[in-house]
């Protein structure tokens, strides 16, 4: 199935999810390796229905977001 993700810098960007017995894989244009959708860094929008590829549904993606600061000192 397609999923609609953003990436850091806030541009949009689709992937492709491979549901298999090891999880939810995902297949990216940009990236070289296939990995875990929870080890990507991007936030899930939406992806299409399972039953239905013409339908899109949310993704709730719960992740803690992490923050990085420079210091100053």
């Amino acid at each position: 199935m397609i999923a609609v993700v953003k990436e850091a810098n806030g541009n949009g960007h689709a992937v492709l999810i491979a549901r298999t017995d090891r999880g939810d894989l995902v297949l990216d244009n940009q990236v070289g390796s296939i990995d875990l959708w929870s080890d990507t860094p991007y936030k899930f929008i939406k992806r299409q229905s399972q039953s239905d590829a013409g339908q899109w549904v949310d993704m709730l993606d719960s992740r803690d977001t992490v923050v990085a600061t420079a210091s100053t000192n």
